[in-house]
């Protein structure tokens, strides 16, 4: 907070006066709170800067609900996402939407029909319905579902709520296309094809590696 004092602007024989002590006492605090103020409003002409009151409006005015506990940051991302959310709507404008709201790289698919798989590639994967037992038949179901956009991202951590920005993107989009947001994490198998020794690890470090960055 910038602090102020009048008593520097006031001539010399002015500020022996006690008198004109005990007013610029009380005018400081006010001069103070003017500056903070104009701060403040100078913050919240940009959504990036912009403070608790600043976001508040803009999300009465996109008629977005943060979820409970959402950080300042997260509010803004949200606020940054809707604006981006204009016509003409594309994957490329989805991508940007999304990774403002996460605030990391995405990828992006587009199921189509031609995307389904058929019985005859699963039954070339599996060979026994006891290798089946052991997949994962949500992502199973989500890859037969045509017309649907798959989002998915890595970061150190799961975002815990993504339902707000499904929520945009099912206004954004046709209404006959499905969402999927899903986390992934880094395999071994991954880390193993870039870095083939352990020394090759220490020229960065696990967090930079779980975000998908190296």
């Amino acid at each position: 907070m910038r602090e102020v004092n009048i008593q520097n602007y006031q001539p010399p024989l002015v500020k022996k006066q006690r008198e004109m002590g005990y007013i610029t006492s009380a005018e400081n605090p006010e001069f103070e709170r003017i500056y903070e103020l104009l701060d403040i409003a100078m913050k919240d002409q940009f959504v990036v800067t912009a403070t608790e009151i600043g976001i508040s409006r803009w999300e009465k005015i996109l008629k977005i609900k943060p979820p409970a506990g959402s950080t300042l940051e997260q509010r803004r991302a949200a606020v940054l996402a809707r604006l981006l959310s204009r016509m003409p709507i594309n994957l490329e404008v989805v991508r940007q939407v999304v990774e403002t709201y996460l605030g990391v790289p995405v990828d992006i698919h587009l199921w189509w029909n031609e995307d389904i798989r058929t019985w005859e590639e699963i039954e070339e994967d599996f060979d026994t319905w006891d290798a089946v037992s052991f997949f994962n038949w949500e992502d199973f179901y989500m890859e037969l579902e045509p017309y649907t956009i798959l989002i998915t991202y890595k970061n150190t951590i799961e975002v815990a709520d993504v339902s707000p920005l499904i929520r945009m993107l099912y206004e954004m989009i046709p209404a006959n296309l499905k969402v999927v947001v899903k986390f992934l994490y880094k395999t071994w198998e991954e880390v193993e094809e870039k870095y083939e020794t352990w020394e090759d690890l220490e020229v960065t470090t696990w967090e930079r590696i779980e975000q998908g960055v190296e």
